[in-house]
């Protein structure tokens, strides 16, 4: 593909796509949610939270593949997205250097979730195309990631930073520390559910409310830059976009 920089520019935003994993949005309090899940966000003034935007697919593998590829979700062939340019080798050829930091997997570790979700990414030939900068690290909490990529974000004009997370993913106990466990069952207003259901609900509502603060990291990072930061998660429904 040919990239055509026109008017050139001699300075630009840094973008940061945050990529979430199985944010509900209704269990936000930007969205209606009685409980205080993202009390963070909820103090951000400039803040749009989009009201219509959904993953395509409810599969990470897949929902990827769309989401780094100009393929538009209305398009059901069977074709696969990755006959599509990828976006970031699209930034890359108009000047912008471009970092990708993902907590779930790396193009040097090897296994299933890293075959399913990220392998196409992987092989040098794309991945030269597409990014300036990998990690070679993953942790298991997201907070703990970001803290170790704080130096290896790209600040500089023309930078896109593209950060996937662990987020709610699977079992949400497991996704933040013991001591960010806020919410107990008791505190679920849902008379349909029983105590163990509530208690499930509880946990993933301590996930949100610390994906939440880890959010809130990202946005640190990058307080001293003209930056634009966008969120999505790769499964269920969510975008938002903030102005720094």
């Amino acid at each position: 593909i040919r990239v055509e920089r026109q008017p050139e520019q001699g300075e630009a935003p840094v973008i940061v796509l945050v990529i979430g994993e199985s944010f509900n949005k209704h269990h936000s309090p930007l969205y209606g949610y009685p409980l205080p899940t993202t009390p963070r966000l909820c103090q951000k003034s400039h803040l749009v939270a989009f009201d219509h935007a959904c993953s395509p697919v409810c599969f990470t593998h897949t929902a990827m593949r769309y989401i780094f590829s100009l393929r538009s979700c209305d398009h059901h062939e069977a074709d696969d997205p990755l006959q599509y340019v990828l976006f970031p080798a699209i930034f890359k050829q108009a000047g912008y250097r471009v970092g990708y930091f993902d907590n779930q997997f790396t193009q040097l570790k090897v296994g299933f979730r890293d075959f399913t979700c990220g392998y196409f990414m992987s092989p040098p030939s794309i991945s030269k195309r597409c990014f300036d900068l990998r990690n070679d690290f993953i942790d298991p909490y997201d907070g703990v990631f970001i803290e170790r990529c704080q130096g290896l974000f790209l600040k500089e004009g023309k930078s896109l930073n593209i950060i996937h997370l662990y987020g709610q993913h699977l079992d949400a106990k497991s996704r933040y520390p013991e001591a960010y466990a806020y919410f107990q069952g008791a505190d679920i207003p849902r008379e349909d559910l029983d105590e163990g259901e509530r208690q499930k609900v509880a946990e993933y509502d301590n996930a949100t409310r610390y994906h939440d603060m880890v959010v809130g990291m990202i946005l640190d990072a990058f307080r001293e830059q003209d930056a634009v930061v966008v969120y999505l998660s790769d499964l269920i429904h969510c975008s938002i976009r903030f102005y720094d």
